[in-house]
């Protein structure tokens, strides 16, 4: 049996977590795309203007990733596909990779994390995301302080 267009473009995606790819990241994106995280209170920051409005505003958040860590590797826990909205969710743990230079002695940096994705595909590139931290510290802000 094939995987479907909306799973392999799903574990594209995904995949590029791994190195953060910009090039990756790019080839699956339509330029409509749009960017959200939830829940509100662990990520005002990302979402204080919308969230990551267009494209390119993604694709910056994903270039600033890579100014933290070497990768963000995402293994999918489960995958569930939806015909009717063309939609696939994919709930998934995740270990960021940090960068040598953002670790201090004086935070633990070890975090895995569970997040569920939200995809919609549109003319064969996701058009909408929203992603959801079940369980989150806010290592990412102090990463950023410490470059």
């Amino acid at each position: 049996m094939s995987t479907s267009t909306r799973l392999h473009t799903a574990q594209t995606y995904l995949s590029a977590f791994a190195t953060l790819s910009i090039p990756s990241f790019s080839s699956v994106l339509s330029d409509t795309y749009t960017h959200e995280h939830a829940p509100a209170s662990l990520v005002k920051a990302l979402n204080r203007q919308g969230g990551l409005p267009t494209k390119e505003a993604a694709l910056d958040h994903f270039r600033n990733l890579g100014r933290l860590m070497t990768g963000f590797p995402v293994t999918p826990v489960q995958m569930i596909e939806d015909e009717r909205q063309n939609a696939v969710w994919a709930w998934c743990k995740a270990r960021p990779e940090w960068r040598g230079e953002v670790l201090d002695g004086d935070v633990e940096w070890e975090y895995e994390g569970m997040y569920t994705w939200t995809r919609f595909l549109k003319y064969g590139s996701w058009w909408r995301r929203m992603v959801v931290e079940e369980d989150g510290r806010n290592l990412m802000g102090k990463a950023d302080a410490d470059i």
